[in-house]
């Protein structure tokens, strides 16, 4: 049941902003659902790894790739740095080839009952305000949510201070969106 607040419709009935399926009370922990953490976990540490190999958990050369006032010093390209692009563009394509592959009419997961996909496609207020505030995060600290968490480990103070202003501005968006 979709209501006003709630744009997305849960399996069980309940609804969630980010269209998640919660799983049936009665539903068990099963062997499938341990696979599926399992893999959560290393998809992570891909990722993790991905991010560090593409320099995203540096904050200067994210920076310098954002600054793209850089191409006209000196000779193409500049001083921009274009790594973190590369990084940004390989993985938007391996994903959608990932979903071209994986999300067809009649196929099902592995690892899950069935495929959540969004069902809001329209862009509101919510949505463009959230996408200016990751800009703006992004283009002053020079890290994005993936690459500050595996920054964490790292011990560098600035991952630290953005993931507890990230943590805090996340805990002010879901209390006084509602």
């Amino acid at each position: 049941m979709e209501t006003e607040d709630t744009p997305y419709t849960l399996k069980t009935g309940h609804s969630s902003e980010f269209g998640a399926v919660a799983p049936a009370a009665s539903e068990p922990a099963s062997k499938m659902a341990r696979w599926g953490l399992l893999l959560a976990f290393v998809a992570g540490l891909a990722l993790a790894g991905g991010l560090v190999y593409g320099g995203m958990t540096q904050p200067k050369r994210v920076i310098a790739f954002l600054n793209i006032s850089t191409i006209t010093q000196g000779s193409f390209p500049g001083r921009w740095n274009a790594r973190v692009g590369v990084v940004l563009l390989c993985a938007m394509l391996t994903m959608l080839l990932a979903y071209w592959i994986t999300v067809r009419p009649g196929r099902k997961p592995w690892l899950a009952s069935r495929f959540v996909l969004p069902i809001r496609t329209s862009i509101d207020f919510k949505l463009v305000v959230g996408a200016t505030l990751f800009g703006i995060g992004w283009g002053m600290a020079g890290y994005d949510p993936g690459a500050a968490v595996a920054s964490l480990l790292t011990g560098s103070t600035d991952a630290v201070i953005f993931v507890g202003t990230m943590c805090l501005g996340m805990l002010f968006a879901t209390r006084f969106s509602r």
